[in-house]
């Protein structure tokens, strides 16, 4: 009998920073220079059971800026939903992965978007080991191992032949993936493996139950922590929030018009923001003042710089479906000269259909600004050109506060486009239209463009349906959102009674006489009624001369079901002379008392003897003699299905397979105490189809199993349970379940 002893894998990896950059730089796209991680020692607070899987892997990590710019790279992300952005270009190393890397990384992709979101704070991930293994229960020989094996010979079998994931290679890839979604993680401290439980029989084979698993912990940066593994949602939560805010904003504004919109959009921008001083002073070392984030939070208390006001201004217009479709804005950087000299600048230039394009400086037009008053919204220039730079001439201007009359003198101001600037634009996008502020009615709203769409497609998880949201490449604020799709499917590989198939779905929209269309494929579950063509003969047999033969039933070599019943061979020795009433062929009826034979029936002629056929007439519905009816047999087809007992399906049309695969343990853990008794309990078996069930225990000093499944508690500890079941065509599948005992 095997005994299992119970153990844990605990796996520690360091990620390591290596240098910085918000996109991979050119030498690490060209390859990077490869940082090699040992695995440190698995903390000493672990039991004397718990083992330490050590990785020696290399990786390729790609160079990344600080926490902050991933956080910004993630806010742009989410501000942008579902529409193209600049952001940093899926590279999708996962394309790469394979087996349980690729298992993984699925996994923790799904739930790092989680943590980032702030609808996730635990950032221990775990995954059951059933979903990486095809089985769970390994013999020694199969690992190399016998019962002398020592720990470490373990590990280094469950290494090679068990779990061949790497954990660097995941994080790598996910790194590549989605840096911004990892904005939270943390790139100095361990990320860490913990588990999985498993056994060892006295063989040297090793078992793990059905409900071990694999927690993948992932460290969060001190930013954005509650705990080593534990993010802060307060903080997590704070770029959602802030692109429903600003989302709203957008909505507040659709009954307006297209001018009246951006006005609006300026407004909001600097009711809701003010300038940060320290942070333009470089006293400030988070990143967020620059981000739009501080716009929309919420938080009167968070402030921006020029880079700050611009974006949200952008964001606001992409978000935005003017009239005039041919409105949009884009952000331009430089130098702004004015009296106190050249500063670095950040602000907009909009297109406004046929009336040219105007400069928008949302951060100078907010209060006490030279630009308050829209006298920096929608201007043109006074003289200059994009080139060399555009001078602004900003009137004068006299206010009355109460008692109190204020004046403003005549300023001249200078925007400069910088160098990059002029590669991202034609000059043709960066002219500016001569002349001053843009009067509301020279704005149209319905100027026509032709549109050249970028396509995304929405499947749903069974690939039936689908739907597709275009954007314009004109001007992304125009959209046509959740267009339903036409799917079609066909068979490109078609499934086979032992091997998956391949459909491919193909869905089609078709907009402004224009076709969309997308292909997905994916497999299909094995058809067991469609045989490769390998066959054999089942329980054929060869005519005698007073019994019948069977040519035999034609079963699937692979998948053993039957598709083709065989037919009777009659007996050789067969009478000549007797007719068969059914079939209407003769011959001789045996047990005549003078051995002459009988006439046929409609003769004028008698014989000379006396014809006994009180015994041997024959039988009138089947046209055979009694004596000449085949005699039951164990191997004697089912004249009626042609099928065998182990190949009739269940009351529900399950075969055999299909049963296999449904049956598991009712529970995979139990408790009992000392003396105690339990049943074995099996779901989704059907007995017609069982042969038989044989019960073993992995320690009977601790639990035994009697023949019919009843599991009694010996003493205090731990015991697997096994059931091993076998189906009438021979087919096998071994259940268990961890039985505790409890004294």
């Amino acid at each position: 009998m095997k005994n299992h002893i119970k153990h844990s894998l605990i796996f520690t990896l360091s990620i390591l920073v290596l240098a910085a950059a918000a996109i991979p730089s050119t030498q690490a796209a060209a390859g990077a220079s490869r940082a090699k991680t040992t695995a440190q020692t698995a903390a000493s607070s672990k039991s004397a059971d718990s083992q330490t899987f050590c990785l020696d892997d290399q990786r390729l990590l790609p160079d990344f800026e600080n926490t902050e710019d991933l956080f910004a790279g993630y806010v742009n992300q989410v501000f942008h939903s579902g529409r193209s952005t600049a952001s940093l270009k899926n590279m999708n190393v996962a394309r790469r992965l394979t087996g349980q890397n690729k298992i993984i990384y699925r996994l923790l992709k799904n739930e790092i978007s989680k943590v980032a979101d702030g609808t996730r704070s635990s950032t221990e991930f775990s995954i059951s080991v059933s979903r990486l293994l095809d089985k769970t229960e390994y013999t020694a020989a199969e690992l190399g191992l016998s019962s002398t094996s020592t720990r470490e010979q373990i590990i280094n079998a469950m290494e090679n032949k068990i779990f061949n994931f790497s954990l660097n290679t995941v994080m790598n890839a996910l790194i590549f993936d989605s840096p911004y979604e990892l904005y939270w993680f943390s790139r100095t401290e361990s990320t860490m493996q913990s588990g999985p439980e498993y056994m060892v029989d006295e063989a040297g084979g090793i078992f793990f139950p059905t409900d071990a698993t694999i927690s993948f912990l992932l460290p969060v940066d001190n930013t954005y922590a509650a705990g080593t593994y534990t993010a802060d949602t307060s903080k997590t939560r704070a770029a959602t929030i802030a692109a429903a805010n600003a989302k709203a904003i957008v909505a507040a504004a659709s009954g307006k018009s297209d001018y009246e919109k951006l006005s609006y959009y300026r407004q909001q921008i600097c009711e809701l923001a003010s300038y940060n001083d320290a942070a333009a002073a470089g006293s400030v070392s988070n990143g967020s003042p620059w981000q739009m984030i501080y716009v929309f939070d919420g938080d009167p208390s968070t402030d921006v710089v020029c880079e700050g006001y611009s974006k949200a201004f952008q964001y606001l217009c992409d978000e935005t479906i003017f009239s005039n479709a041919n409105i949009n804005s884009y952000i331009a950087d430089g130098t702004l000269q004015s009296s106190r000299g050249a500063q670095p600048h950040m602000w907009n230039v909009v297109h406004m259909g046929s009336a040219g394009n105007y400069l928008v400086d949302v951060t100078n037009s907010d209060t006490g600004s030279i630009g308050s008053n829209g006298r920096l919204f929608l201007t043109g220039y006074t003289s200059g050109n994009s080139q060399s730079g555009y001078t602004i001439q900003i009137p004068a201007e006299i206010r009355t506060e109460g008692n109190l009359i204020y004046t403003r003198p005549e300023v001249s101001i200078v925007y400069q486009y910088s160098d990059d600037l002029h590669s991202f634009y034609t000059a043709e996008e960066l002219a500016l239209a001569q002349g001053g502020i843009l009067r509301p009615e020279l704005v149209l709203d319905n100027e026509a463009h032709s549109h050249a769409y970028e396509t995304s497609f929405y499947w749903s998880d069974s690939l039936e349906q689908c739907s597709v949201s275009l954007v314009c490449r004109t001007n992304p604020a125009h959209t046509v959102s959740d267009l339903d799709c036409n799917v079609t499917s066909q068979m490109k590989t078609p499934a086979t009674c032992i091997a998956k198939g391949t459909a491919v779905y193909t869905a089609r929209a078709s907009y402004e006489g224009t076709e969309y269309s997308d292909t997905k494929q994916r497999e299909t579950n094995i058809d067991l009624s469609n045989h490769t063509g390998r066959t054999q003969i089942r329980y054929e047999r060869a005519a005698t001369a007073t019994q019948n033969g069977y040519t035999g039933d034609t079963y699937c070599s692979d998948c053993g079901n039957l598709f083709a019943k065989g037919d009777i061979i009659p007996a050789t020795n067969a009478p000549d002379n007797v007719t068969d009433q059914n079939s209407g062929t003769s011959g001789n009826t045996p047990g005549s008392t003078s051995g002459n034979t009988a006439t046929d029936k409609d003769s004028d002629h008698t014989s000379s003897g006396t014809t006994d056929t009180s015994d041997n007439t024959p039988d009138q519905n089947s046209g055979n003699s009694s004596n000449n009816a085949p005699a039951p047999s164990d191997n004697t087809a089912d004249q009626n299905s042609g099928n065998s007992s182990d190949s009739i399906p269940d009351s529900s049309g399950n075969t055999a397979a299909d049963l296999l695969e449904k049956i598991s343990a009712k529970k995979s853990t139990a408790t009992i105490k000392k003396g105690k008794k339990i049943q074995f309990q099996i779901k989704n078996l059907d007995a017609k189809m069982v042969k038989k069930i044989t019960y073993k225990s992995s320690k009977k000093s601790i639990a035994k199993v009697s023949k019919n499944g009843k599991i009694t508690g010996k003493k205090a500890g731990t015991a697997a349970i096994k059931a091993k079941i076998t189906l009438k065509n021979g087919m096998k599948k071994t259940v268990s379940m961890k039985i505790k005992v409890r004294s």
